[in-house]
C-alpha cells in the first residue's frame, strides 16, 4: 500500500507540473508580450544587441507569434545593418502568415538589395507550405464570412430591431456574426492569427479549398452593389490593417455590445492563450463603453441599455482608439498592465523612435487613432 502511495503521489506532482507549465510556462501568452515590450524597451533606449536578443530568444521559446512583431523586429534589424538575423526574424513570421506584399511595404527594406530579397524570396517559399497546414481551414472560412457579412450588410441593417412588443433585439446578421465568434472561441479559442495566419485576398484557393469565397470573387460576383453600397475596398484584405486581425475586430466593432457578450474572463483567458492580442481585447472595450464611439453605442440610449447591460462606467480604458485624458494616464497604465500591454509613455517613444526610421510598428484602424 505504501508503495502505491507512492506511485498515486509521483502522478499528482507529474500532473501538477503539467498544469503549471501550460498556466506558468511557455504558452503563458502574458509572459510573450511582457518580453516584446522588453525587446522594444531596448531598442528605446539604443541597446540594439540586447534587443535582439530578446526577440530572438522569445521566438525561439514561443511555436506561435504574433507575426506583426517578427515583421517589426525585422526592420529594425535591416536598418541597423543586421540584415541575416531580419531574414531570421521575416522566417518566424513567413511560419505564421507574413506575404511577400507585407515587406514590399516597409520602405526601410531596400528591395535592390539582391542578396537580401532572395534569401526572403527562398525563405518564403520555403515556409509557405508548412504554414498553410497549420491553418484551421473552418475558422478561416466562417471568419471571411463573417467580414462578408457585415461589409455588405454594414450600411444597410441598424444594429438592433424593436418588435410589435417594444423588446429589443439585435440585428439578424449582427446575431449571426457573434453567434459564430462565440461558438468558435468556445470550440478552438478566439479567432485570430492563431488560428488562421494573415487572412488575405486569395486565402480559400490557396488552401485548395472554393476560391469563389475569397471576398474579391465575392464582391465581383455580388448583385445589387448599389443596394449593399458596397465598395471595392470591402473586400481587400492585402493590406497592413489585417496584421492586426481587423476582419474579426472591425465586425464585432459593428455590435453594440460585443465585449459584453462574449465575456470579459473569455477574452482575458484569450490573451494567456494567444488567441487574443491585448490590444485587441481593449479596442473591444473601448467599443462598448466610451461614449466617443457612433450613436448607437451611446450608454445614455434607454433602448440600447436593454441589449447591453451598463455593468461598468467607462474609466478611460485602455488607452486605445481615443484621446485620452493625460490625467487618467495612470489609472490608464494600470488598467493596461492588467492585460498585457505597454505603458502609455512607451507606446508613444516606441512609435516616435519607429517614424524617425521609417519604420512600420502600427497597424489596423485601431492603431491609427
Amino acid at each position: 500500500m505504501p508503495y502505491l502511495k507512492k506511485i498515486y503521489l509521483l502522478i499528482a506532482i507529474l500532473f501538477q507540473n503539467l498544469v503549471c507549465t501550460e498556466i506558468y510556462g511557455q504558452v503563458n501568452y502574458f509572459n510573450y508580450h511582457a518580453k516584446i515590450i522588453a525587446a522594444e524597451d531596448s531598442l528605446i533606449k539604443g541597446a540594439n544587441e540586447s534587443a535582439f536578443k530578446i526577440y530572438a530568444e522569445t521566438f525561439n521559446q514561443y511555436d506561435f507569434v504574433f507575426p506583426r512583431d517578427p515583421l517589426i523586429a525585422a526592420q529594425f534589424a535591416y536598418y541597423y545593418g543586421e540584415k541575416e538575423l531580419a531574414v531570421k526574424f521575416l522566417i518566424k513570421g513567413f511560419q505564421w502568415g507574413l506575404m511577400p506584399f507585407h515587406i514590399l511595404r516597409c520602405p526601410v527594406f531596400n528591395i535592390q538589395d539582391r542578396s537580401f530579397t532572395n534569401l526572403v524570396k527562398d525563405a518564403y517559399f520555403k515556409e509557405r507550405p508548412m504554414h498553410l497546414k497549420k491553418i484551421n481551414v473552418e475558422v478561416a472560412e466562417k471568419v471571411l464570412n463573417m467580414r462578408w457579412l457585415d461589409q455588405i450588410y454594414k450600411n444597410i441593417n441598424p444594429p438592433f430591431t424593436i418588435d410589435k412588443n417594444g423588446k429589443v433585439k439585435l440585428d439578424t446578421i449582427m446575431s449571426q456574426i457573434l453567434d459564430t465568434v462565440k461558438s468558435l472561441t468556445n470550440k478552438y479559442g478566439f479567432p485570430g492569427q492563431k488560428l488562421t495566419g494573415i487572412l488575405h485576398n486569395n486565402t480559400m484557393k490557396e488552401l485548395g479549398k472554393n476560391g469563389e469565397l475569397d471576398l474579391p470573387n465575392r464582391y465581383k460576383n455580388l448583385k445589387d452593389k448599389e443596394f449593399h453600397k458596397a465598395q471595392e475596398s470591402n473586400s481587400n484584405l492585402n493590406t497592413f490593417d489585417f496584421l492586426s486581425n481587423e476582419a474579426v475586430l472591425i465586425a464585432l466593432y459593428h455590435l453594440p455590445c460585443a465585449f459584453h457578450q462574449i465575456g470579459e474572463k473569455i477574452l482575458i483567458d484569450n490573451i494567456k492563450t494567444g488567441h487574443l492580442y491585448p490590444a485587441d481585447f481593449a479596442f473591444l472595450y473601448t467599443a462598448e463603453y466610451c461614449k466617443c464611439f457612433s450613436s448607437f453605442k451611446r450608454k445614455d440610449s434607454i433602448k440600447i441599455i436593454e441589449l447591453c447591460p451598463n455593468t461598468e462606467p467607462f474609466n478611460g480604458g485602455y488607452g486605445v482608439a481615443i484621446k485620452y485624458d493625460i490625467n487618467d494616464s495612470i489609472r490608464i497604465n494600470e488598467n493596461r498592465q492588467t492585460i498585457g500591454m505597454c505603458t502609455l509613455s512607451h507606446n508613444n517613444e516606441f512609435n516616435i523612435l519607429a517614424q524617425k526610421k521609417n519604420i512600420i510598428v502600427r497597424f489596423g484602424f485601431m492603431e491609427y487613432k
